[in-house]
């Protein structure tokens, strides 16, 4: 299984590009962006509806 998509230079790409590897993901098409990753956090309440909070960072939209 490949990622496609893009990673900025914070702290957060070394975490995402070892999470992946572990899992067997291929990380070539990563590219490496200026700027921050990007985070986004989801939930999901009882009801099964769900909430995002998005920070966008610079490597979105590659």
């Amino acid at each position: 299984m490949w990622l496609l998509g893009a990673d900025g230079n914070d702290p957060f790409t070394s975490q995402l590009l070892t999470a992946i590897r572990g899992i067997g993901v291929q990380s070539e098409y990563i590219f490496h962006k200026e700027g921050s990753t990007g985070l986004a956090s989801i939930t999901v309440d009882a009801s099964g509806e769900n909430h995002i909070i998005l920070s966008e960072g610079g490597a979105n939209g590659f």
